[in-house]
């Protein structure tokens, strides 16, 4: 059996629908989801950091919007 071949923009075309789809999923409100929305005008970089399966992902999604981010996941095989 040949392995799947994806390239690069194949990849980051389906993780951005992946991210869109959260959109659908129910969301719990995070303590720091404030503190973050917060900070958004600041230049500084930020970092958020958690467990696995955490909710990361989806509270950066809340706190951002509609606003156009890039959004990769390292996790790719």
């Amino acid at each position: 059996m040949s392995p799947v071949i994806n390239t690069l923009a194949d990849i980051i075309r389906r993780q951005k629908e992946e991210f869109s789809d959260f959109k659908a999923l129910p969301y719990i409100v995070r303590e720091r989801e404030k503190q973050l929305r917060e900070s958004r005008t600041s230049s500084l970089i930020k970092v958020v950091m958690g467990p696995r399966r955490a909710g990361k992902s989806r509270l950066i999604q809340k706190v951002l919007g509609n606003s156009e981010v890039a959004y990769l996941n390292f996790e790719e095989e």
